[in-house]
């Protein structure tokens, strides 16, 4: 049939198509020299990581490993890929865990290369393939029609160009042009006509074929895998020899049965497998189709046959058959994927029994980020001026996430028209430096913390070893290495105060005296993207040291810093001129942070996997929820407030809300959390979910075992896990009531997540708050409306002290005009300060100290010369304080949770008790306080305390042993893990109870129900179990615990500890 239906460029190609070099087998064959035949697989995969652009792969410590156009300069990459849980190369030996191993990483960039293309084109990664099983068994000829003799040594005969007949056995070469082929195992198409002649009559002779017809037009080429089950001679000395099997691969358009060289499209190859094989072996191979001719509407077909003879019956020796397990459709299409990070892998199959499970240790996309942030070391250089930095950068700080969301117009909200005005970048701002401070994880360092100093705005630290304790030089060098990664925390002022500030700091030129004064410089930890891009001399070294030392990009700026042969370097002359703490730290605690656990991280980080469609708004709160945060949407902007150590704005009495009332309510308490468990993927043992577990053990006295569980989002650190739950527990605990009134024009200033002061006279049975009746400038005094009969000279008295606000475009202008300035003379834009960022929330409220009374209500203040006095004015409110030891009497704080306009100037409030104490004991294990309206309670958030000696007579423990007539009592506690108590009388094993009086040591310490509301009890077994019950009444003295197995009661002991009425532990007993 001619081809008639096809284009000349089709043509063209359809006569151009037969080529010997047909040949690319996915599965090779490796022939060792007993010519065994062995499979070697290779998986191929390509994974989709993420949205680009990325920032690439890292190694398990978190070091951005540095991808170069040199390929084999990136062996360090395999770092960064992992493989059943195992890396290809291992981080800190550089030693490979699997060979054979090709990876190909693209970051999603939106133009980008197409992943690599291979000269064997079944293993490049521009393939599409669809597999179809066939398991076709194919018997040879008949002896009679074989087409190549039969047996072990098969010999088959072509006809040259020539027109004589070449012989060839399995180990001579065929030679055609300047190709050559190993006779035993080959495909090559048949290239003269009286050979196609000859095969197609073995064709007509086969009465098995396998068929397969391709319908795709988009198919460039096929993938048959020919198999063998047998492939062997055993000769009679049990000795084996090599075997041959041969077939034939056909292809052309369906309907088509004429060879090019007819003028058709039909190609013949003649194929052989030769070798020996016991277990089975397969091998691909890949043949070019014609070209797809959709307008003539014309399928492909593939036809496999045998070739050699069957074996006969004589033939007992021998084991040669062979089968078609597959063929794979491909179409070749060279896709880049733009916007998308992809991973494109081969390796060989030998090393897993199923394709394995990838994971990859990446920083995933880049967003934008403020011109002068550095997100490797989280410093915010100078003065904002609104502007984000050129390029986008990774960052898992949760508020610069939020803004990517919620700004983005590919996946983020900005997609549908929401623009980046809308947010109020500056508020977010101040979010993501809160996030960004460093706080204790609670891991203890390799060594002790050691006491230092420093000058301010020094960059020298100073250690003093010549106390008693001290530990010379040798020890000191060795606790704090040149190079070496330290932690400056816990740090205070010149008067000994506590700055929430901590630092990490890389350590040079450590020096020790002879007056034992240990000394080191600190400098800043340096980020290798800035470095490289201000240093291009340290790239070229880097790059030029990867060709052999493969050492990752950190490490190896750490080593430039130490070499002496670069000290004149700019680069190391501006490095180690050091970088200074802030001016005001002078003391505090040194640590170094060797490989393990971190002693500081950012108190939050945000490392979160989107693969799902969902609602914008629920997305952007899962995101603002990671810093504790909500989202309101106020004056054309959206915000997000987040909870945080914040000042009052607005203080509210019976004055100035409506009826002169607040409205509470209060969680009941069998609802509040006494034990939080947090759900997370724990970074530091490759991402495997954990379980963070906080308890309250002074609210389990009080209200039991009521636990919250939580899956934390983001969250891969158990750190910031503990730390959740402990904000949570403690908010659950203590922010226990909330608020609700109706006031006037002071509520328009407020917005969700301010703090206000409230002073109820209802909740302290005393008015210290109302309305400024007159007040007298020049004397700093004022009238209150109404006196105030106890002392309260020296105590603290609030005014509303209104203060103007920046609004969020006053901000956008200025920083705007400041940007155009700095364009006019070349230079760096200023920025807006801190104070013209916090100008745009201002507390509309300030204390002054009373400094006399007089008739009760006119209060003269110590303040002279505070100009502030003078924006007080007559009708404002104010609120007194009391804090002596009788009263405790203070505002008390509340968050505001909604603010809703019910009419002109008339809003009701809605707030949340607020308890400032909480951050501190949440991030540096402070002690927490509950906030009341006087006479704070301080929660025991440790242990029980340790038990008191005994103070009467011993408790009578009596054990009684269980058997099938023990009528069992009623059991105050049980140890875990002992058989049910239907068990008991089939088991071989004794158990026994223990009973435990203390009667008369209740009697001895004079306990009565004035003083006593119950007790705590717990037993220990020897082994360290323990079990830990209450026993609620002061006349509850008996128990009973179930114990477990006879033995168990050696050496057991119990401790009993007594509560008042308030459940309050104040007494204890141990025997």
């Amino acid at each position: 049939m001619s081809t008639s239906g096809a284009t000349r460029e089709q043509l063209a190609k359809l006569r151009a198509y037969p080529t010997f070099e047909t040949v690319c087998p996915t599965s090779k064959m490796e022939a060792n020299p007993g010519f065994a035949l062995e499979n070697v697989s290779m998986y191929q995969t390509i994974d989709l990581l993420c949205e680009g652009e990325i920032e690439g792969l890292c190694d398990k410590h978190g070091n951005l490993i540095q991808i170069t156009s040199d390929s084999a300069a990136n062996e360090n990459g395999f770092k960064g890929i992992i493989l059943n849980d195992v890396p290809v190369k291992n981080t800190d030996s550089n030693t490979l865990n699997f060979n054979r191993t090709f990876a190909d990483f693209r970051t999603g960039r939106g133009k980008q290369r197409a992943l690599a293309k291979f000269k064997n084109p079944a293993i490049s990664f521009s393939n599409a393939v669809q597999t179809i099983n066939v398991d076709t068994s194919m018997p040879g000829l008949a002896l009679s029609e074989q087409f190549i003799q039969g047996g072990r040594d098969s010999v088959f005969n072509v006809q040259g160009g020539n027109g004589e007949i070449i012989n060839l056995g399995p180990k001579w070469q065929f030679s055609y042009g300047n190709s050559f082929r190993q006779a035993g195992n080959f495909i090559y198409a048949v290239p003269y006509l009286d050979s196609v002649n000859v095969i197609r009559t073995a064709e007509k002779n086969q009465v098995i074929h396998t068929n397969h017809t391709v319908t795709n037009d988009s198919v460039d080429w096929a993938q048959i895998d020919i198999s063998v089950g047998g492939l062997v001679y055993n000769d009679s000395d049990g000795d084996q020899s090599p075997v041959m099997v041969n077939f034939v691969i056909k292809t052309g358009y369906a309907d088509d049965e004429l060879t090019i060289g007819e003028g058709g499209s039909v190609v013949y190859m003649i194929g052989s497998i030769y070798g020996i094989s016991t277990s089975g072996y397969t091998r691909s191979y890949n043949i070019v189709l014609p070209p797809a001719l959709p307008k003539d509407r014309r399928d492909r077909f593939i036809k496999v046959f045998r070739i050699d003879g069957e074996l006969g019956a004589r033939d007992v020796k021998l084991q040669k058959n062979l089968s078609v397990a597959r063929v794979s459709e491909i179409t070749e299409q060279n896709l880049t994927y733009p916007h998308s990070a992809l991973m494109g892998m081969l390796f060989d199959a030998r090393a897993f029994s199923s394709p394995p499970t990838r994971r990859f240790d990446v920083k995933m996309t880049k967003v934008l980020v403020p011109n002068n942030y550095n997100t490797v070391t989280r410093q915010y250089r100078g003065n904002w001026n609104g502007e984000f930095a050129t390029t986008k950068k990774w960052t898992d700080n949760p508020a610069w996430c939020f803004y990517d969301l919620a700004t983005n117009e590919r996946y983020g909200i900005g997609k549908y028209g929401f623009k980046d005005q809308f947010v109020d970048r500056w508020n977010l701002y101040s979010v993501a430096k809160y996030c960004d401070e460093f706080v204790p994880t609670g891991y203890s360092g390799k060594y002790a913390d050691m006491d230092y100093t420093c000058e301010a705005g020094g960059v020298i630290v100073t250690i003093d070893d010549s106390g008693a304790d001290r530990l010379g030089k040798e020890a000191l060098f060795q606790r704090f290495p040149e190079t070496g990664l330290v932690v400056l925390y816990h740090n205070k002022n010149a008067s000994d105060a506590k700055v929430d500030k901590s630092y990490k700091r890389l350590i040079f030129d450590r020096s020790y005296s002879a007056s034992n004064i240990f000394t080191f410089k600190i400098v800043k930890t340096p980020d290798v993207e800035e470095v490289f891009e201000a240093y291009p001399a340290v790239q070229e070294g880097f790059l030029e040291q990867q060709k052999t030392k493969l050492q990752n990009a950190y490490a190896y700026i750490l080593s430039y810093l130490s070499d002496q042969q670069n000290s004149a370097s700019d680069f190391v002359v501006t490095y180690m001129a050091g970088e200074p703490l802030d001016s005001e730290i002078r003391k505090g605690s040194a640590a170094t942070q060797f490989h393990g656990l971190p002693l500081l991280e950012p108190r939050f980080s945000c490392n979160i996997y989107l693969d799902q469609k969902q609602n914008a708004f629920n997305a952007l709160n899962d995101i603002a929820a990671i810093f504790r945060g909500m989202l309101y949407w106020s004056s054309g902007y959206i915000f997000a407030s987040n909870d945080q150590a914040k000042e009052a704005v607005m203080i509210f009495t019976n004055a100035n809300v409506a009826d002169g009332s607040f409205v509470y309510s209060g969680s009941s308490l069998n609802s509040r959390s006494t034990v939080v468990t947090v759900r997370y993927n724990d970074r530091d043992d490759s991402y495997k979910p954990k379980v963070e577990f906080v308890e309250d053990s002074a609210g389990i006295r009080e209200f039991g075992v009521v636990e919250k569980e939580v899956v934390a989002l983001g969250v891969t650190s158990s750190g910031q896990a503990n730390r959740l739950a402990k904000w949570m527990l403690y908010t659950n605990q203590t922010e226990t009531d909330t608020i609700q009134f109706t006031t006037g024009q002071e509520g328009s200033y407020l917005k969700p997540g301010d703090v206000v002061k409230i002073q109820d006279k209802l909740k302290t049975s005393k008015r210290y708050g109302g309305r400024i009746k007159d007040i007298d400038y020049a004397a700093n005094t004022i009238t209150l409306d109404e006196g105030i009969e106890q002392d309260i000279v020296g105590q603290k008295i609030t005014f509303i002290v209104p203060r103007a606000n920046t609004t969020i475009r006053e901000l956008n202008k200025e920083a705007n005009s400041k940007i155009k300035i700095a364009v006019e003379n070349q230079a760096p834009a200023e920025g807006m300060t801190t104070e013209e960022l916090d100008a745009t929330r201002q507390t509309q409220i300030k204390q002054f100290t009373i400094a006399s009374v007089s008739e009760t209500n006119v209060i003269a203040i110590s303040e002279t010369t505070d100009e502030e006095f003078n924006l007080v004015e007559k009708g404002f409110i104010w609120s007194v304080q009391n804090t002596s030891a009788e009263y405790e009497i203070e505002e008390v704080e509340y968050r505001i949770i909604s603010i809703n306009e019910q009419s002109f100037n008339e809003y009701q409030i809605t707030g949340m008790m607020y308890n400032r104490s909480k951050f501190a004991a949440v991030d540096d294990s402070e002690n927490l306080t509950k906030t009341q309206q006087s006479k704070n309670i301080v929660v025991d958030v440790g242990a029980l305390p340790s038990a008191l000696e005994n103070l009467g007579n011993n408790p009578v423990a009596a054990f009684t042993t269980i058997d099938k007539d023990t009528i069992l009592p009623e059991f105050d506690a049980r140890f875990p893990n002992i058989p049910t108590l239907g068990a008991f009388e089939k088991s071989n094993i004794k158990n026994i109870y223990l009973t435990l009086n203390f009667d008369q040591l209740a009697a001895d310490n004079s306990v009565n129900k004035t003083n006593t509301g119950g007790y705590v009890v717990e037993v220990y077994k020897a082994s360290g179990e323990k079990v830990r019950f209450s026993l609620d009444g002061f006349d509850n003295t008996e128990a009973t615990i179930l114990i477990g197995a006879e033995q168990d009661a050696a050496n057991m002991t119990f401790d009993i500890y007594r509560y008042d009425p308030s459940k309050r532990i104040n007494a204890g007993v141990s025997n």
